[in-house]
């Protein structure tokens, strides 16, 4: 329903900039969940190299 609303707003400016914010709120989401798939990402390749390490000790 707010959606809607903001729709209906007939100040186009002040629509446009709630939107905007709305973007740049999911720009810094995009970002930290983009650093937290990298810092996954190289756990998993930390855990991978101490895997393959221990496989070549064992054999």
């Amino acid at each position: 329903m707010a959606d809607d609303e903001l729709n209906q707003n007939p100040e186009g400016e002040e629509s446009g900039q709630s939107q905007a914010l709305t973007i740049t709120e999911l720009e810094d989401l995009v970002a930290q969940k983009d650093e937290e798939l990298t810092k996954a990402n190289t756990r998993i390749t930390e855990l991978e190299q101490a895997v393959t390490e221990s496989d070549e000790k064992l054999t």
